[in-house]
């Protein structure tokens, strides 16, 4: 069977996410974003990518450290 090239794993950020998700059981959307300096529109497009492909999965999860209670998004591979 020869390797076939997969364009939605490697576009070279969804593959920099997957990498970063690989050794975790999951990561915050802000630490992804941080770790590879690209704007909340950007990861979020390619977080919708890898998730409607089910590579990773996405949760939103309520913070109790935040007064103002906003949600968190989780990340983690599938």
């Amino acid at each position: 069977m020869t390797p076939a090239f997969n364009e939605v794993i490697h576009s070279p950020y969804r593959l920099r996410i997957c990498a970063l998700l690989q050794p975790v059981t999951e990561l915050e959307f802000g630490v992804v974003k941080e770790v590879l300096g690209i704007t909340d529109a950007n990861l979020s497009k390619n977080l919708r990518v890898l998730s409607d492909a089910g590579y990773i999965q996405i949760r939103k999860e309520t913070s109790p450290n935040r007064q103002d209670r906003r949600r968190l998004t989780w990340i983690k591979l599938t």
